[in-house]
C-alpha cells in the first residue's frame, strides 16, 4: 500500500486541469528571499577573501538554484471541477470478483483479509477528490512483469473510499 501520483488512466472521461502546488510557490519564494538576502550582504562585507564573503556567495547561489529548481519540478495538483484528486493504490491477492464485492459491500474485514503487502496478485488503483465527490477505480491483474486492466473504471461513493483509504 502506498500513496502515489493518480494513473492517467483514472482520469478518462474527467474534466481534469493541472495546477502547480501552492506550496512549491511558498518555498520558490523563500529561497529567493534568503538569496536576496545574502547577495546583499556581499555589498557589506569589504574582504573579497574572508569566509564569511564565500559563505555569503555559497549561499545566494545555493538559494538562487534552490528556487528555480524549486519550480521546475514542483508537484502539481490534478484539478476536476475545482476539486483536488488524490492518488492511493492497494495490492490485493485473491480474485477480481471477491475484491469488487467486498468493495461494493464495503466490507473491510474482507477486504483486510485479502490485502497483500507485495506487488503482484491484483492491484487497486484509486482517485478520489479532498471532499469524496469523485471516487472512481480500477483493478489490474500482475502478468509477469507487468499489471493489466482487469476491470472498467468503477465510481464509488464516498463511504467505499474511506473503507479502502483506511485499510
Amino acid at each position: 500500500m502506498k500513496n502515489n501520483n493518480i494513473p492517467e488512466n483514472l482520469l478518462e472521461g474527467l474534466n481534469t486541469t493541472e495546477k502547480r502546488n501552492s506550496t512549491s510557490w511558498v518555498k520558490a519564494l523563500i529561497y529567493l528571499i534568503i538569496a536576496v538576502a545574502a547577495t546583499c550582504s556581499l555589498i557589506f562585507i569589504k574582504d573579497s577573501k574572508s569566509a564569511i564573503y564565500m559563505f555569503a556567495g555559497i549561499v545566494a547561489a545555493f538559494g538562487y538554484i534552490m528556487a528555480v529548481c524549486v519550480l521546475i519540478f514542483a508537484h502539481k495538483d490534478i484539478l476536476c471541477e475545482g476539486k483536488r484528486l488524490n492518488g492511493y493504490t492497494l495490492y490485493f491477492d485473491t480474485a477480481t470478483a471477491n475484491v469488487e464485492k467486498a468493495i461494493a459491500a464495503k466490507d473491510a474485514k474482507a477486504l483486510k483479509s485479502y490485502k497483500n503487502e507485495s506487488e503482484n496478485g491484483l492491484k487497486l488503483e484509486l482517485a478520489y477528490s479532498d471532499d469524496l465527490s469523485i471516487a472512481r477505480y480500477r483493478l489490474y491483474r500482475y502478468i509477469p512483469f507487468e499489471f493489466q486492466p482487469d476491470s472498467e473504471i468503477v465510481e464509488i461513493n464516498a463511504e467505499q473510499v474511506k473503507v479502502l483509504t483506511q485499510l
